[in-house]
């Protein structure tokens, strides 16, 4: 873990402060000669009141971190290791203490006196590996019942929140979820470090610490895995040959893109149906992966009716399917499935990153027509292809159209996103060049 640290170099992260966005509220009313409202409420204790050091990049995710520590009490972060999580709250509530619960002295004592432990932070403080200690939480809703003042506490996980963790069903509605999963590509071209190609862009991957230094991603991913397989897999999810898991990390990343098939993946790996199934879900706690349902809603036809595989960072799914370089990637078989792999991921950032439920769906028939995402967006689904190829043709419009066609009243404006530089339409389709993508907030 000291050797990942080490490596991170300046942190990716910060928002601009509550109090320098009232005050300039504030000094344009008065030039103005209107009388000026009340302030809204003031930050809570530890809240960054200045912007971040330039040096920090700014994660889209900031302002909605910094909204819902206004409305709650406790704000959980959960997200892949190395996503940014601690950095970003540390840039945010930086008069905060900060525990951290993966060293033991702070973990041996909250687990042995919470109570005692929880008192020495009067003012709240941000726990770092909330899930090393699930025995604490109990603790810290009776805290936070007595003072509910918001955002007093902030705690980080590396586990989904959601799954055996213990978080949820101690804390309930006192706490803001979030997940903060690795950079975007707008977050780089914010940050004026635009990916040279789409293949540098899907073989370098997201994750803060690549693009923080020089650090070669072949040997990053190769020290990521290890460190998941060799020792947070037997801690965590109890996984006790860490060889047989690691194979099953390579099979996953053979079936990125298509909807997944256990016994086969079982077979594949020598593992039983019912350990595939758990090691996915244990990969999922984890935040390696995340599967897309399909669209229940009957479109015609007979539908496919499995959910759909895709790693949270294309760089680590091309370091599991064997790509030690950016070359190896240009005529790689899977290379069109890392590239879909990276629009889901666009997608599900962005909308993760404002505090939404993801709400992604694909569809795809028995007779092979599919549409590779939908987003639902209440009124409407909006249909998004991927297709890695840099010339338009008619063959990347004719799954969207059949789709629309069934889909009739519900189907929204749909985009094709390409590997190409120019931007066209087709009907109401338009080809989006991926240095683009997304046009728009989904």
């Amino acid at each position: 873990m000291e050797a990942f640290e080490a490596q991170k170099g300046p942190g990716l992260l910060a928002g601009e402060g509550v109090a320098d966005c009232q005050l300039s509220c504030q000094s344009a009313i008065a030039s103005s000669g209107e009388s000026p409202p009340p302030l809204p409420p003031q930050p809570p204790p530890g809240i960054a009141e200045h912007p971040a050091p330039p040096s920090f990049l700014r994660r889209a995710a900031a302002s909605a971190l910094m909204d819902a520590a206004l409305r709650s009490p406790v704000l959980s972060v959960s997200g892949p290791m190395y996503s940014g999580k601690t950095t970003l709250c540390r840039a945010l509530f930086p008069r905060k203490p900060w525990v951290s619960l993966d060293d033991p002295d702070p973990l041996e004592m909250a687990a042995r006196d919470p109570r005692a432990f929880l008192e020495l932070f009067p003012d709240g403080a941000g726990f770092h590996e909330i899930q090393r200690c699930p025995s604490i939480l109990p603790y810290l809703r009776e805290r936070v019942a007595e003072d509910p003042r918001p955002g007093l506490f902030v705690l980080t996980s590396s586990h989904q929140l959601c799954l055996g963790s213990g978080v949820p069903e101690h804390l309930g509605p006192c706490q803001a979820r979030f997940e903060l999963l690795p950079l975007s590509l707008g977050e780089l071209q914010a940050a004026r470090r635009d990916p040279e190609s789409l293949d540098a862009m899907l073989f370098r991957g997201f994750f803060p610490s690549i693009h923080a230094g020089t650090l070669d991603p072949a040997e990053w991913y190769g020290s990521y895995v290890r460190l998941l397989t060799e020792r947070e897999a037997r801690r965590r999810v109890n996984v006790r040959d860490p060889g047989a898991f690691r194979q099953f990390l390579q099979a996953c990343a053979g079936w990125i893109g298509r909807p997944v098939n256990f016994s086969a993946l079982a077979r594949d790996c020598g593992v039983t149906h019912n350990t595939a199934v758990y090691w996915m879900m244990a990969l999922e706690q984890v935040h390696l992966v995340h599967r897309i349902p399909p669209r229940r809603t009957h479109f015609g036809g007979r539908q496919v009716r499995t959910d759909k595989l895709y790693f949270h960072d294309t760089g680590l799914a091309a370091w599991l399917l064997g790509i030690r370089e950016e070359v190896h990637l240009r005529h790689h078989p899977l290379r069109g499935s890392l590239f879909e792999c990276w629009v889901a991921n666009e997608v599900l950032k962005d909308r993760c990153h404002r505090g939404m439920i993801p709400d992604l769906f694909f569809w795809r028939d028995r007779r092979g027509r599919q549409v590779d995402l939908l987003v639902n967006r209440g009124a409407c689904l909006l249909p998004i292809d991927a297709r890695v190829g840099q010339t338009v043709n008619r063959g990347f419009f004719r799954s969207m159209e059949e789709w629309r066609a069934l889909a009739g009243a519900s189907a929204g404006p749909g985009q094709v996103v390409y590997g190409g530089r120019e931007r066209t339409r087709r009907g109401g389709t338009r080809a989006v060049p991926w240095r683009e993508f997304p046009l728009e907030t989904l």
